[in-house]
Parts: C-alpha cells; structure tokens; sequence
C-alpha cells in the first residue's frame, strides 16, 4: 500500500502521477489553495482510492470536462463550503462514466460551471453508455452546486443512488432542470433546488430505459421556471414550467414516491407585487407510457404564488394505474 499523497502542483501532473501508482484503499490528498489547470481534465481512474480535495480547481476555458470518474470505488470528498470548489466554464464539472460504480462524491461544491446544455449534459453529470451500461451505486451527498448553463445535476442512466443534503442554485440556458433524473431504485433526501431555469426536478420516463422505485422525501423546490420569454412574449414573464414534472415517454415509470416535500415561489417585485414564476407542484405528462404506482400524498405542500391546485396531468386515466394523488 502507498502512504497518504499529497499533491502540491498546479497543473493535472501530480494528480495524474499518484493516481497511476495508487491502489484501492489509498488516499490521494489535494490540499494547494487555488489550482489552475489550464488545458484538459483530471482523470480519476484508479479503483478504490480516495480524493481528499481541499483545493479550489479551477479549470477555467479550457474547453474540456473538469473531473472525470472512470473506475469503480472512486471517493471524492471536500470540505463543503471550505475550499473543495470545482469551478469549470466550458463543460461538466464531475462526470461520472460507466466505469463509475459504487462511488461516492460529498462536500463538494461546484460553481460557474457551462456544460454545452444542448449535449443535455450537468454540473454533476452521471452519463449511462445506453440502456445496458448504467452507472451503479452512486451517491453525492453534502454537495452545492451554483450558477450552471444547463442542469445542475443530471441522472443520465443510474441503477441504485442516493443523493441527499445537497443545494442546487441557479440554473440558467435551455435545458436548465436543477435535477433531471433517469434511473432506477433512486432516493432523494433533503436536496433543494432553488431558482432553475425550468422545471425545478425532472423525472424522465425515455424509452428503452428501467426507470421504477425512485423516491423525493422531504425535499424543496423554490422558485423555478426562471426562463425569460423571447419576443413576442415579452421578456420577464415567467415560464410555464412546474416545481416538478414527471414525464412519460414511450415506456413504464413504475413506483415514484414524493412525499413530504414543498414547493414555493415567494418572489416579489420592486413594487412589493408577487412575482410568481413555477406553476403547478407536480405536472405529469408524456406521449404514450405508462405511469404505474405513483405516489403524491397529502404531505407535500405548497405556498407562495405557486398554484393553489398541486399536480395537473395531461395522461388519460387508461396510462394511469394504481396511482395515489
């Protein structure tokens, strides 16, 4: 086994160097206070090791990913608030591959991240190689992520996952969900979203892939639907995005729990007028899926200018079974 590492540089070598040589179980310690990496990412691709960061990374324009997780049992921990700052303004700011089961980021923040948003890419980018390859066991917990051009967390394909105690802050561009979730036997505890550009959490039923079991326990969504309308609209008229929306499309989404969690929008004008922007808590709505086993019960709530009536859907009763809402 290595001793602990400690890396001292400001370029991609050290990191890249100790995670060559580091076998599972080894910590690799990134403790510089501002690291500048000027071209390309950092690569974690050693099995079972440990990235204790407290270091803000900057990865500015480089036009690349910042940190890319590519083996299983990769840990990534920081100090939440206290250095740990990820910061990348062309891409992902942690992308998470196939490779990446069983690992785990916490105490992270992200921050100023422009991941493309038209490749639907995210701050935290968990990315599937497709139906049969999915990322397995994930978890982020104790993360912040603000100020994104595009999602701040995207579940692009995870079986098994938990992510709780994290801040979404302030997405902005199309494709600007504070969390799009596509995955299976997922749990979300505790995440708030605040202020995204669209829908606050999104639930997307694509076909082809397993999405069932997917829980939202006590978790806020304030202030959504962000978007500014082009002409002839107007601009600052709010979206018509909701607080959460589940979408069905050419499959089964089996078994999504929301359960005491809150929506508000307590936006006010200059004037002191209610500004609302998020509509509905919940909107459901797709093509031709099916919703089997949904779970919207009385202990959600809603206030603020947010619509008295909690979940619209546009599915007909034949594309809903055994839903409680």
């Amino acid at each position: 086994m290595l001793s602990t590492s400690t890396i001292r540089v400001s370029t991609t070598g050290g990191i890249a160097e100790c995670t060559a040589l580091a076998l599972p179980g080894d910590v690799i310690l990134v403790d510089q206070p501002y690291i500048r990496i000027p071209h390309g990412s950092i690569s974690l691709s050693a099995p079972g090791v440990k990235y204790d960061i407290r270091s803000t990374i900057d990865f500015g324009g480089n036009g690349d990913n910042g940190l890319v997780v590519s083996a299983p049992g990769v840990e990534l921990h920081g100090i939440k608030g206290v250095g740990a700052i990820i910061a990348c303004t062309d891409a992902s700011g942690i992308l998470l591959d196939p490779s990446a089961e069983d690992c785990l980021i916490e105490g992270v923040t992200l921050s100023d991240c422009n991941v493309k948003n038209n490749s639907g890419a995210g701050a935290i980018f968990a990315m599937s190689g497709g139906p049969g390859a999915l990322i397995r066991g994930l978890r982020v917990w104790n993360c912040q992520v603000y100020s994104v051009n595009g999602h701040s967390l995207n579940i692009g394909g995870v079986l098994g996952g938990e992510f709780k105690d994290c801040l979404f802050e302030s997405t902005f561009g199309l494709s600007a969900e504070g969390m799009s979730v596509i995955g299976s036997d997922l749990h979300f505890l505790r995440c708030t979203v605040n202020k995204a550009a669209t829908t606050g959490i999104l639930v997307w039923g694509a076909k082809d892939y397993p999405l069932h079991n997917i829980t939202f326990e006590k978790c806020t969504i304030k202030n959504s639907s962000q978007a500014v309308l082009p002409p002839p609209l107007g601009t600052n008229q709010k979206g018509n995005n909701s607080a959460m929306q589940i979408c069905v499309n050419d499959g089964c989404v089996c078994g999504v729990k929301i359960v005491d969690c809150t929506a508000y929008d307590d936006q006010l004008t200059a004037a002191g007028v209610p500004s609302p922007t998020q509509d509905h808590f919940l909107d459901i709505n797709g093509t031709t899926g099916t919703l089997v086993q949904c779970v919207f019960d009385g202990s959600n709530r809603a206030w603020g200018n947010v619509n008295p009536q909690l979940y619209t859907s546009e599915l007909p009763a034949a594309q809903m079974i055994d839903c409680q809402l």
